[in-house]
């Protein structure tokens, strides 16, 4: 066997660290790849960010490599906490730029970091023909009316960014009738690409494939009457609102359940599918039909006679001095002074002189107390 010469020992001795000698350590990286129509995209400038608690902005550019991969080391390991960064890196296509997701974990340098970048498409003066995936409305009454929070999820199932046309733009969408102060934030739309006219929401900015979201706010005066209309294509819709809130119906939509979305803050909650119709439509529904108290008393007095007569009859019949249906009728028709009015009134005062003044059964009793809600009522009747 041939020994290794001194000199080649002394080569590899060169080539390792020198014992207990600090290690340079290695520095994270961020391993991506930019594709364009869900192609490699070579050539790509990519730029990387950075977010950190003091500042903010670019700090490295690479060009992507043939298979539109490209490669980053960062400073820092990403942290989320109040003094980590965060990390993320950008395409410009077209004048459009396409933004990667936020790299907060170090967990996250473990999977290929992905850019989707799209060719653009015009479209049509009116907007894209895009529907909305879900729509979520929540309603909270404020000191002038109603806020309304109105939430849009636009599904783009295409290959290409639509762009809006010179005097177009780009999506579009209408509005309840007559809502005041609106406000359009929030979501994966700026407030400077959208505006409402014409009872109208108007985006003037890019619509890139996925799922996109938006929000816009407004008040309405009332939530009766309430007309919320509803694009081509809108297939689930959910209507929230916080309670107290007066009974309403939403056609088309059924009320499901209540839901608490915070602690003590509960919401009436209405979902499904969207209605045929195009439009949700809101009413206040009727209160739950109430008799007045007298007409309470009536069928009260009715349901004890009812069970007094019930006790009478498995008692063997009835005792000396109690309600003859007979008697009842010849009273109510037989001639007793006046028109038939006079008659009730005599037989009800009558009724009274029974009922406070003799000891009477507690069948008895509630027979008599029917039979005189049952002439009260026919006198309330012809009054």
């Amino acid at each position: 066997m041939t020994r290794p010469s001194i000199l080649g020992l002394l080569c590899v001795g060169l080539m390792l660290p020198a014992a207990g000698g600090a290690q340079e350590e290695a520095r994270p990286e961020l391993d991506g790849q930019a594709t364009r129509n869900g192609a490699p995209f070579p050539g790509a400038e990519v730029i990387l960010h950075r977010v950190s608690a003091t500042e903010a902005g670019e700090i490295d550019t690479v060009t992507a490599g043939p298979e539109g991969r490209f490669r980053f080391a960062l400073p820092s390991v990403p942290r989320e906490d109040q003094e980590g960064d965060i990390y993320f890196a950008s395409v410009r296509h077209l004048g459009i730029v396409y933004f990667g997701r936020a790299v907060s974990r170090a967990i996250q340098l473990d999977s290929l970091y992905t850019i989707q970048a799209y060719d653009t498409l015009t479209a049509p003066a009116s907007g894209a023909p895009l529907p909305v995936a879900t729509r979520y409305i929540i309603a909270e009454e404020g000191p002038t009316g109603w806020l309304m929070t109105d939430l849009f999820e636009i599904a783009h199932e295409g290959d290409r960014t639509y762009v809006p046309a010179a005097e177009g733009a780009s999506w579009r969408h209408p509005l309840p009738a007559g809502l005041r102060n609106p406000q359009v934030g929030g979501g994966d739309v700026s407030s400077d690409a959208a505006q409402v006219e014409d009872d109208a929401l108007v985006l003037s900015g890019p619509i890139s494939p996925g799922v996109r979201q938006f929000v816009l706010r407004y008040e309405v005066d009332t939530l009766d009457g309430l007309v919320i209309p509803l694009a081509p294509g809108t297939r689930v819709v959910e209507f929230l609102v916080r309670e107290p809130a007066p009974d309403l119906e939403v056609d088309g939509v059924p009320g499901v359940e209540t839901v608490e979305l915070q602690p003590g803050m509960t919401f009436r909650r209405y979902a499904g599918e969207a209605p045929t119709s195009g439009a949700l439509r809101v009413t206040a529904a009727d209160p739950p039909a109430r008799l007045p108290m007298e007409w309470v008393a009536v069928v009260l007095a009715i349901l004890l006679a009812a069970a007094g007569l019930v006790a009478v009859g498995r008692g063997g019949g009835a005792t000396a001095g109690s309600a003859d249906p007979e008697a009842w009728t010849e009273a109510a028709t037989g001639d007793e002074g006046g028109d038939e009015r006079a008659r009730l009134l005599l037989e009800v005062a009558r009724l009274d002189q029974r009922l406070e003044g003799e000891a009477l059964e507690p069948a008895e009793r509630a027979a008599l107390a029917a039979r005189r809600a049952e002439l009260v009522a026919r006198l309330s009747v012809r009054a």
